[in-house]
C-alpha cells in the first residue's frame, strides 16, 4: 500500500470522542476515596507482608479485606467490594511479578490479562511485559532527554502536521500545543532521531498517544522502541510499508481458510484487506476501537505479540459475518470502520483467544 493512500485512510474520518475513564470508573474512584482509611490499612498490611518476604495470594488479600470490612466497607455494594479485592490482587502482583517467567507462566499470565488490567496498574505491567527495563539498560542513561536536546530533526514537519489528527477529541490531545500534544511531538521526534531508518510514519502517533495515557514521556519512548524492535513492528513503518503488505497477505490467507464463505463474498464485492485492516495493524487497533477496548487489547498484545492482531482481526470478521454477508462494497467498508466501536470487548477477546493459529498460516 502506497504511503499516500495510507495517510488518506487516516484522514477520511475523525476519531470518535472517547475518554479513557468511563462513568463506572469515576464512580468507583469516588467510592475508593470515601474508604481511604481502609486502603491505608491494606497498604500497611502489604508492607508487613513484604517485610516478612511472604508470598501473597488471594487468601491473604481476602483476610486483609475481612479485617477491615465491618467498619469500612459496610456501605459498599458487593460489586465494589469485589472490585477492591481485584485491585489489591493486582497491587500485590506488582510485587510478585518478577517471580513469573513470561514463557513458562504464559497461560497463567494470560488468564489474568484477559480480564483486563486496572488502569492504575496498566503502565507498570505493559512495561514489564515489553521488557522495557532491559532496553533502558542497553542504552545510555538519559538517552531520551539527550535526543530531545538535538535541535534539528528531519521529520519535525510531518510530525507536527499530524499531531492535531491524533485523538483530536481526547482531552489530553485536543488543544493545540498543550502538554499532551507537546509530549506526543517530543516522543515521536526523539524516536525519529533514535532510529532514522524508520524515522516517522503516520500511525505511530496513535501508538504513542495511547502510551502517554498511562505513562511518562520517557517510558513511552522506550515502549515505542520495544514495540518496533521486540515486537518487530519497524517494518510496518519503513518506506514502502513492506511488513504491512506481508501481514495483510497473511491475514488474507487466514481469512480464506477460517471464514471461506465471507472471504468469497468480499472477493465478489472487490473488498480487499488493505481497505479495512491496514489501520488495525498500523495502530494496534487504536484508530478503530474505543479507548477502553484498545487498552484491553493491548493488555493481551504485550504478552501475545503480533499473533493477537491476526486473532482479533479474524474475531471481528467472525462476529460481524452475518451482517456482512448481506452487504455490498460500500456498506461492508462502513461496517468494518464503525462496528468495532460497538462490539462487546469481552465477546471479542473470548472469540480471539479461541482461535489457534499454526505456523503454516
Amino acid at each position: 500500500m502506497p504511503k499516500e493512500d495510507l495517510e488518506k485512510s487516516f484522514q477520511d474520518e475523525e476519531c470518535t470522542e472517547e475518554t479513557l475513564i468511563f462513568d463506572s470508573e469515576k464512580r468507583f474512584v469516588s467510592c475508593v476515596k470515601e474508604h481511604q482509611e481502609m486502603v491505608d490499612d491494606v497498604d500497611k498490611n502489604t508492607a508487613k507482608f513484604l517485610c516478612e518476604n511472604k508470598t501473597i495470594d488471594t487468601e491473604d488479600i481476602q483476610e486483609v479485606q475481612c479485617k477491615n470490612s465491618d467498619k469500612s466497607t459496610s456501605s459498599l455494594t458487593f460489586d465494589y467490594r469485589r472490585k477492591l479485592i481485584e485491585i489489591e490482587e493486582w497491587r500485590f502482583l506488582c510485587y510478585d511479578f518478577e517471580k513469573f517467567d513470561l514463557e513458562k507462566d504464559h497461560l497463567k499470565i494470560l488468564s489474568k490479562l484477559r480480564k483486563g488490567i486496572p488502569p492504575q496498574f496498566r503502565g507498570f505491567f505493559w512495561m514489564k511485559l515489553a521488557e522495557v527495563e532491559s532496553i533502558k539498560n542497553e542504552n545510555s542513561e538519559n538517552l531520551y532527554y539527550q535526543l530531545t536536546e538535538i535541535k534539528n530533526a528531519p521529520c519535525c514537519g510531518d510530525i507536527y502536521r499530524d499531531i492535531s489528527r491524533t485523538f483530536p477529541r481526547h482531552c489530553l490531545f485536543r488543544d493545540r500545543n498543550n502538554h499532551g500534544q507537546n509530549s506526543l511531538f517530543s516522543v515521536l521526534r526523539a524516536y525519529s532521531l533514535y532510529n532514522p531508518d524508520v524515522g516517522y510514519c503516520q500511525g505511530m502517533g496513535f501508538i504513542v498517544g495511547v502510551l502517554l495515557m498511562y505513562m511518562s514521556e520517557e517510558d513511552s519512548f522506550y515502549m515505542l522502541i520495544s514495540i518496533l524492535d521486540k515486537y518487530k513492528f519497524s517494518g510496518l513503518y519503513l518506506p514502502g510499508l513492506p511488513l504491512l503488505n506481508t501481514h495483510l497477505e497473511k491475514l488474507k490467507k487466514i481469512f480464506k481458510k477460517r471464514i471461506p464463505n465471507l472471504y468469497n463474498h468480499f472477493r465478489n464485492e472487490n473488498v480487499d484487506e488493505t481497505m479495512y485492516a491496514s489501520q488495525w495493524f498500523m495502530t494496534i487497533f487504536a484508530y478503530s476501537f474505543n479507548l477502553d477496548a484498545v487498552a484491553r487489547i493491548w493488555d493481551l498484545f504485550f504478552l501475545e505479540g503480533i499473533n493477537l492482531i491476526f486473532k482479533i482481526s479474524i474475531a471481528i470478521l467472525k462476529i460481524l459475518k452475518n451482517s456482512l454477508f448481506n452487504q455490498s462494497f460500500e456498506n461492508i467498508l462502513h461496517t468494518l470502520k464503525t462496528a468495532p466501536y460497538t462490539i462487546n470487548i469481552n465477546e471479542l477477546i473470548q472469540c480471539a483467544l479461541s482461535i489457534k493459529l499454526n505456523y503454516k498460516e
